[in-house]
């Protein structure tokens, strides 16, 4: 691992960080960071998980930030010291996906993608029956990727401007 004259891991440039990322397809890049959501079956497998990578990263001396919603386990990884994306960033992803993989996961998409918005967006809000353009709603159609046998749909039918945090939301999550 190539170090600074500091001694910290070197930040990978774009192409590094691409090319990476093609060894690690679950991982997505989330602005200075690679991020990843594992799915389980339950809470204990969860926390199983995530004390193994705990132990990983107390070792490394490379701690992630991990975000646990019952069964759910995000892990956010940069080197801050670098100030980006190193390969302890990766080293670390490995070690996660490796040790994932002794536990039930459920598959679950990584991103998400809008399909198709609600038609006459400048006329949203108006809170009446239609969206504006005067015909009927179209609802909000959303397509996760990376899972071939899943497709999900959320409708909001004449919501006016209540779909922004939605969208706000997906926008959170990397949306294409």
């Amino acid at each position: 691992m190539a170090t600074s004259a500091a001694g910290q891991p070197v930040r990978l440039n774009d192409q590094q960080i691409d090319a990476a990322l093609k060894n690690a397809p679950e991982w997505a890049l989330v602005g200075e960071s690679i991020q990843r959501t594992y799915q389980f079956t339950d809470f204990v497998q969860a926390m199983k998980f995530v004390d193994e990578v705990a132990q990983a990263a107390e070792a490394a001396q490379h701690h992630p930030d991990i975000l646990i919603r019952y069964s759910r386990v995000t892990l956010t990884l940069a080197t801050h010291d670098s100030g980006g994306i190193t390969v302890k960033d990766f080293d670390l992803a490995t070690k996660a996906d490796m040790f994932s993989s002794k536990h039930v996961v459920v598959t679950k998409p990584k991103t998400a993608v809008v399909k198709s918005v609600a038609s006459g967006v400048g006329g949203v809000g108006g809170g009446g029956e239609s969206n504006g353009g005067g015909g009927a709603s179209k609802p909000l159609l959303v397509r996760e990727r990376s899972s071939p046998w899943r497709s999900s749909r959320v409708s909001l039918h004449s919501m006016g401007w209540g779909f922004l945090p939605v969208l706000s939301a997906l926008c959170a999550c990397n949306v294409a």
